[in-house]
């Protein structure tokens, strides 16, 4: 004894689920949020050179983000530099590690403190589009004793991930 059963064929909302995921991930980008800010952000030849420096007290620096997501948490260091082409440190901060306060993974929005040589910088940035859809790390940027007025700044994403041989900073007082 034989016995078939058949089942409806899928149509309407069944079929259409998924068409509509794969539209959505399409067209905002299927990137994994937990990796959204990781990677090497700078200036780039896309960006006017003045988006991208900012002034700490001595003059414009050029800074570099060298970052890196490890769970909800961001890490990293900024370097900064004499000029839009990121060669050499400046004289007066290389490095500093970057104090992360607040990640909000919603909005793709990133708060964090550096301190260069005993000035102690706010960053509020957040990953940002072009019409080319290039990614950007874009915000202000507050020396946190009030002694300026905040400053904007955009950066590009050079590299996808932190490379081994980007530079770190020693932790404070070792």
């Amino acid at each position: 004894m034989m016995f078939t059963t058949s089942l409806p064929a899928p149509g309407g909302l069944a079929l259409r689920l998924p068409a509509v995921a794969l539209l959505v991930c399409l067209a905002v980008g299927c990137e994994n949020p937990n990796q959204a800010f990781s990677g090497r952000w700078g200036p780039s030849e896309s960006i006017d050179p003045a988006d991208s420096s900012i002034d700490l007290g001595a003059g414009p620096v050029w800074p570099q983000l060298h970052l890196g997501h490890y769970g909800l948490e961001v890490a990293g260091v900024a370097t900064f530099h004499p000029s839009e082409l990121v060669t050499g440190p400046t004289a007066t901060c290389a490095c500093s590690l970057v104090e992360h306060r607040h990640l909000n993974l919603d909005t793709q929005a990133l708060v964090f403190t550096t301190d260069c040589g005993g000035e102690m910088v706010d960053w509020a940035l957040a990953i940002t589009r072009d019409e080319d859809d290039q990614v950007f790390l874009q915000g202000t940027v507050e020396r946190t004793d009030g002694t300026g007025p905040p400053q904007t700044l955009r950066l590009e994403r050079s590299l996808e991930s932190v490379d081994p041989f980007d530079p770190f900073c020693e932790e404070p007082g070792s």
